[in-house]
């Protein structure tokens, strides 16, 4: 028998039958909808290097390039004071309080030493680099002129040359572009209660928070 010549009953069973074979796929289709697309991946930030002195190779020339800057530990710092101030290993020493501020570890909360520059860091540097430059400079007159630190010598464009080296390890030709910055530093500063006094104060404060000392 063809499909023509069955009855009305069962061809309204196959009818039916169709149709609920065609809604199950349809729902099959429709219950879990498509997924959204995923986000487009997050753009990476890069840290904007400091501007380099005049006559610094081109960085981006460079065959290794950075990580990125960053600024010297507590204990890079303690110690550099130490051979800046010309005093023996282990003199200076910050408060547990200011060391823990800026970035020192605890190794309870915290066990990885802080080394991005922040303003924070900037803020405590001015006031710890004003204490350092003020007690060098009143140190100073008591020593023999060959252990001084801010005035070692009378010319002052030497004297400029020692403290750039000092501060910076610059040296030489290298170091031509820094005296010139800090002769007005110099001028500007003798005018101060204290004269010439305080004039290497504002030299000593502009050397301690520069880039060249305090990041790498």
């Amino acid at each position: 028998m063809n499909q023509l010549s069955r009855p009305p009953r069962e061809k309204l069973m196959l009818s039916t039958r169709s149709l609920l074979m065609l809604a199950s796929l349809l729902v099959g289709c429709t219950a879990e909808p498509l997924a959204p697309p995923p986000p487009p991946p997050a753009e990476v930030a890069r840290q904007v290097l400091p501007p380099m002195p005049e006559g610094h190779p081109d960085v981006a020339a460079l065959s290794v390039l950075s990580r990125g800057t960053r600024r010297m530990s507590v204990e890079q710092l303690e110690r550099s004071l130490d051979s800046i101030g010309q005093l023996p290993p282990g003199s200076v020493k910050l408060p547990d309080s200011l060391a823990l501020t800026l970035g020192r570890p605890d190794f309870l909360q915290v066990t990885e030493e802080t080394l991005e520059p922040s303003p924070l860091f900037m803020k405590f540097m001015m006031d710890l680099g004003g204490i350092f430059c003020s007690n060098v400079s009143d140190g100073d007159p008591a020593r023999p002129v060959e252990q001084r630190v801010l005035t070692r010598f009378s010319n002052r464009d030497e004297n400029l040359r020692y403290l750039v080296l000092r501060f910076t390890g610059i040296e030489g030709a290298a170091a031509d572009p820094y005296v010139e910055r800090l002769r007005p530093v110099f001028e500007q500063g003798r005018g101060g209660a204290k004269g010439e006094a305080s004039g290497w104060q504002a030299v000593c404060l502009a050397l301690f928070t520069s880039p060249e000392f305090l990041l790498y």
